[in-house]
Formats: structure tokens, C-alpha cells, sequence
């Protein structure tokens, strides 16, 4: 079984695919557990609209073995 790519390494695969449509990107760290604590880092992006196809195909080309998408849209000049 191969290692899970790290923060670092996820976040440069997805520079190199999107370019100027990642507009900005956030490590968290947080611990968890009681007997046993472990810490956890996620990555957090920020990309253009019209780039959400684009990032999806590429974190999936990235076989990572957790991922989930939290997408909105605030509205803004939208009628």
C-alpha cells in the first residue's frame, strides 16, 4: 500500500493543473482523540467559478483515498 500524498504535495498537483483559477488555499490542523490523539491537516482552495470542472477532474486524477467538496455560491449579481 503507498503513502497518501501530503497537503503539500496535493496542493502543488493542483497549482500545476489550475494556475491563476486557484485564487487561494488554507492549511488547517486540528488533534483528535482521547487515548490515542492524532493530528489531521486538510486543505482548504478557493478557485474561480468557471474552474470547478477543472479541480474536480483533477482531484480525482489524483487518487487520494479521502476528499470531500463543500461548493456555494453567494448570489452576487445573479438574477
Amino acid at each position: 500500500m503507498k503513502e497518501p500524498m501530503s497537503v503539500e504535495e496535493v496542493l502543488k498537483k493542483l497549482q500545476e493543473a489550475l494556475g491563476e483559477a486557484l485564487l487561494s488555499h488554507e492549511v488547517r490542523e486540528y488533534t483528535m482523540g482521547v487515548k490515542r490523539k492524532r493530528t489531521y491537516r486538510e486543505l482548504w482552495i478557493t478557485i474561480k467559478p468557471d474552474a470547478f470542472r477543472k479541480t474536480v477532474e483533477a482531484i480525482f486524477a489524483l487518487d487520494y483515498p479521502h476528499l470531500h467538496f463543500i461548493a456555494g455560491e453567494d448570489g452576487e449579481g445573479r438574477r
